[in-house]
């Protein structure tokens, strides 16, 4: 909003000219006002644990919004995940990949997927809590 007020955008720019990287895809001609008023036709999120998360590590459901004993890790106020589950094989390494921290890699095949979907990934969420 803050380049809206210096006059650098108006309600009318396209994403395809505010972001670059949307030029030549079905988002480019997206316009600031269709973001704002949440008609761009966008998903509202992108649930990436499905690419992270194996789903024949754990029995029902993943996430609950009831602490219990199987459901004990809380991953926000009110949401707990399933203590059993395993993420998906190949996604992180220790020896080689795109670095993380100290001691853990991301494997270049998950680069593609995570950094072309939504350019910017908070690590903290998706590292397993043993290499942290």
């Amino acid at each position: 909003m803050q380049e809206y007020d210096k006059g650098k955008i108006s309600l009318a720019t396209k994403l395809g000219e505010m972001l670059p990287y949307f030029k030549n895809t079905y988002k480019t001609n997206i316009t600031l006002e269709d973001l704002l008023t949440h008609e761009s036709g966008l998903p509202g999120w992108i649930p990436l644990y499905r690419l992270l998360v194996d789903s024949t590590s754990y029995k029902g459901d993943l996430i609950k919004y009831r602490r219990s004993k199987t459901y004990s890790l809380q991953i926000d106020k009110r949401a707990w995940i399933n203590k059993n589950f395993k993420y998906k094989k190949g996604i992180f390494s220790r020896k080689k990949g795109i670095p993380i921290s100290k001691k853990l890699y991301l494997s270049k095949s998950m680069k593609a997927v995570l950094f072309d979907t939504i350019r910017k990934v908070e690590y903290k969420q998706v590292i397993p809590k043993e290499y942290r």
